[in-house]
């Protein structure tokens, strides 16, 4: 019998069943008494869980288990029910009982603990997570990263609400979160903290790590809870280089992957090649690659037909990069990694708005190595204990041009320390508690020569030894109140010293010492309106010390200004206040979402016209201020349509709204942006087609007086498409600003317009070289699994979940009902059901076993 008919045929003597319960239930319910006992255990180690939440859904009726863990319902009429059991700081699970006449059946629960409670540093709940996070996180799978075919990080992000990108260049581009950037976004690399490693700004916070190193990323718009310290005033970029693909298998299982990327507008070259693999003792990606960006290319505005294009200099980078990543877990529950990684940048283009004033990066470079512990201790109140210790130098040199002639030629030396150690309890049956503590350390020193047609000056100093130190201890406790209300709360306190000695310049004469304590914390509630929607609020207070970049800065920048830092400016204070509503329903996905930021000594550079530029021919002085009041207020909405099962559409819209306390336009403030998309995902030939648009309306409410000039309405439009040519090998190609549209973005500093039309393409290549699936399991001895998804909104979800189903060894075929919320998966003997649900979990959905039988095929 085919799987298929398998499925189809047993929903059909449920459903006829379930109509004759319906019809004869009223004549024999007094002769019924079914009883549905069992018992709730601990997956990994055994052990009962006592009063642990079983529900039948159905009837709204629920019980508690007794300290061995039983429980137990009597007096059920035949028929279906589904048991939800949940427990604190374990994965929820259902599982369908079916009950004939006066019949006792027996249903024990193995409950699998929360690979990711509460508050890793890693944030790990996509966007379908109704139920467990207050603080909403939206998630970037690889597939996803792949389709973009994004030359630089910062790109990938345009894809969340409330996330605008200014251009500098292909590699300078900077993400703006609730029209914050750079310092106030805080970037993690596997959960290691990075910033900036040039004194005069010239890098964003995603720069040295490119598209092709990443394997998902978790982002988080707006401040996240008080675990985090400084540099929480906009918003948290995790990245994630390595998945999780591996960890559950018995056997040992390796791959080659090699990916080559092209883009026509800029003549970029990109690819990686990587070996990896791994069973559940031992797993492992080593990779390598790089790119080759040209100066990308625009429309011609005075000939504005399809093809002529201009190009701007100095726009292009080389980059190169290697990565290793191994984990060994030495038994259950425990984990050890080891991080190492190298980037290299080369040539790096910085184009700014006076054509005689541009910058050139001749060489960028983050190294990073970092040392992780995990020890899932699941005890009666000690659940987790992590720590980490982690190292990145960072690198950077640059060569500024300057009206008349002149030329700066700057280095500077970075190097961030960080340690954290946290531990997770339970508190009772309702409760989970993370008590941490953590220290970071930022080291910069820089040094600066000036090159005219007299000659080379020798290097002075314009940062000697800056340092800025931080440590901070953290409490949070999530609270399950009722089986709707989630309440996080939690409590920072941060101890930050700033430190540089006087430089040569005499811009920092006297040398700088600070001492600063600061007290942050979150509040958040999450109410479960149904099984379909709900609703979050919460208040969370971040901030950002100011860094070396803010005190010490003294360089012309892309805007046309020479720009001053100041030594004594004060730490940024964000008090962000969130309230959304977000849920699945039919056809229907949504996610609204309000907020205002009150924020105060926010820096910003403003225009200082009692001063002279340094150098002739530059717009003038801006020079670092604290705003003593501001406020930033807005809205972002996520809406989706499903048409039919593979025609999908979907809106993002944000908007922002800045003013400072004396009532004018705050700066980097992006206009009202709508992004319309729609995409087909054929069912069963792996093919899909995506058109989306960039729309934005002009942007009148500028800020003059920090340099600011209105802009226009655009809208682009980019046509994608692909799919898998055989097993082993997917292509996908495209064209990004189809109607060649000349157009420049807000928040482009240089005002530089952006990119014309381009055509590009990615082709992958993933051949498995060691270990079972390099062969088909046979038939022999195989099982019929019926798995329970939750989370399937739309034909994209059910073929991931299939697509990562099949991806397993031992899985012979997986057949996914949008419809029915279930799958059909065929499974060889040695097939790991544990590895079959935690594949299905880590694409982001709930997954539970409803039957497991053997398969006899027809």
């Amino acid at each position: 019998m085919k799987v298929r008919q398998l499925f189809t045929n047993r929903k059909c003597i449920v459903m006829r069943g379930a109509i004759w319960a319906w019809f004869l239930g009223p004549i024999f319910v007094f002769g019924q008494s079914g009883v549905i006992e069992g018992r709730v255990i601990d997956a990994e180690t055994a052990a009962p869980l006592s009063r642990a939440s079983v529900v039948i859904e159905s009837e709204f009726s629920g019980v508690s288990t007794d300290a061995d863990g039983h429980f137990r319902f009597t007096d059920l009429a035949a028929g279906d029910y589904y048991l939800q059991v949940r427990y604190l700081g374990y994965q929820s699970q259902t599982r369908l009982a079916v009950i004939e006449a006066d019949e006792a059946i027996t249903l024990d629960f193995g409950l699998i603990p929360l690979a990711t409670a509460l508050t890793e540093v890693v944030i790990s709940a996509p966007e379908t997570d109704l139920l467990e996070e207050p603080i909403p996180s939206t998630k970037i799978g690889a597939g996803q990263i792949e389709r973009l075919a994004a030359t630089n990080t910062a790109e990938i992000l345009e894809e969340i609400g409330g996330v605008s990108v200014g251009r500098a260049g292909n590699w300078g581009s900077k993400p703006y979160f609730q029209g914050m950037t750079d310092s106030r976004v805080l970037l993690f690399i596997d959960g290691i903290k990075t910033t900036q490693s040039c004194p005069m700004g010239m890098d964003a916070c995603t720069a040295t790590i490119e598209p092709d190193m990443i394997n998902s990323m978790d982002v988080q718009v707006g401040p996240g809870n008080a675990q985090f310290g400084s540099g929480n005033m906009g918003g948290i970029v995790s990245i994630n280089t390595i998945g999780a693909q591996y960890q559950y298998l018995e056997e040992f299982r390796a791959e080659v992957e090699a990916v080559a990327r092209v883009r026509s507008v800029s003549g970029s070259r990109s690819g990686l090649l990587a070996f990896k693999g791994g069973n559940k003792t031992l797993d492992f990606a080593l990779s390598a690659g790089g790119g080759r960006h040209g100066n990308y290319k625009v429309p011609d505005p005075d000939r504005y037909t399809l093809f002529p294009n201009t190009e701007i200099p100095n726009s292009g980078f080389d980059s190169r990069w290697l990565h290793l990543h191994t984990r060994y877990r030495p038994e259950a529950g425990q984990e050890i990694a080891l991080i190492g990684q190298i980037y290299r940048g080369e040539n790096i283009g910085w184009p700014a708005r006076m054509p005689e004033t541009y910058t050139i990066i001749p060489e960028e470079k983050r190294d990073l190595l970092a040392l992780k512990y995990r020890w899932d201790f699941n005890g009666r109140n000690f659940k987790k204990l992590e720590a980490v210790l982690g190292y990145q130098p960072m690198f950077h040199n640059m060569l500024n041009h300057v009206p008349g002639n002149t030329r700066f030629f700057g280095i500077s030396r970075t190097d961030n320390y960080q340690s954290s150690v946290k531990a997770f309890f339970a508190l009772g049956e309702r409760s989970l508690f993370t008590a941490g503590v953590d220290g970071f350390v930022w080291k910069m020193n820089a040094e600066r020569q000036t090159i005219t047609e007299q000659g080379t000056s020798p290097f002075v100093n314009i940062l000697n030894r800056g340092k800025l130190q931080e440590g901070g201890i953290f409490l949070l406790n999530r609270y399950l109140a009722g089986d709707r209300l989630t309440i996080d709360a939690g409590l920072r306190l941060n101890a930050v010293f700033s430190d540089a000695r006087p430089d040569a310049t005499g811009f920092l004469a006297g040398g700088l010492q600070d001492n600063q304590e600061i007290w942050t914390g979150n509040f958040a509630v999450l109410y479960q309106l149904n099984r379909h929607m709900a609703v979050s609020a919460g208040v969370v207070k971040g901030f950002n010390a100011a860094t070396p970049v803010d005190r010490f800065l003294s360089a012309p920048q892309l805007d046309g200004f020479y720009h001053y830092g100041n030594p004594e400016i004060r730490p940024e204070i964000n008090v962000s206040k969130t309230i959304s509503w977000r849920g699945m329903k039919d056809k229907w996905s949504w996610n609204l979402t309000y907020f205002h930021n009150q924020l105060r000594d926010l820096i910003e550079r403003r225009i200082d016209s009692t001063q002279t530029a340094p150098i002739a021919g530059l717009r003038g002085v801006k020079r670092a201020v604290n705003i003593p009041e501001a406020v930033i207020k807005g809205a972002s909405a996520y809406l989706a349509f499903y048409i039919t099962p593979a025609l999908q559409s979907s809106l993002t819209i944000s908007y922002l709204h800045g003013r400072d306390g004396q009532g004018g336009n705050l700066p980097n403030i992006a206009p009202l942006e709508f992004s319309p998309k729609v995409t087909f995902e054929h069912p069963e030939k792996n093919l899909w087609v995506s058109l989306r648009a960039d729309l934005a309306t002009g942007q009148h409410r500028f800020a003059p007086a920090y340099g600011e000039i209105s802009t226009p309405a655009y809208a682009a439009f980019g046509l994608s498409g692909g799919g898998k040519i055989t097993e082993q090998v997917e292509l996908s190609l495209g064209i990004s600003n189809l109607s060649n549209r000349f157009y420049r973005r807000h928040l482009n500093l240089a005002q530089l317009p952006e990119p014309g039309l381009s055509v590009f393409a990615t082709a992958k290549v993933n051949l498995s070289v060691i270990g079972p699936s390099s062969e088909a399991p046979g038939l022999k001895g195989a099982r019929l699994v019926t798995i329970r998804i939750e989370g399937m909104a739309c034909q994209f979800c059910a073929k991931t979940v299939r697509e990562r189903s099949e991806a397993l060894p031992q899985v012979i075929q997986a057949i996914v009902h949008l419809e029915d919320g279930k799958a059909a998966v065929i499974v060889g003997r040695k097939a790991s059901l544990e590895a079959l649900l935690e594949a299905i979990r880590r694409a982001g959905f709930g997954a539970q076993v409803l039957s497991v039988e053997d398969y006899t095929p027809s």
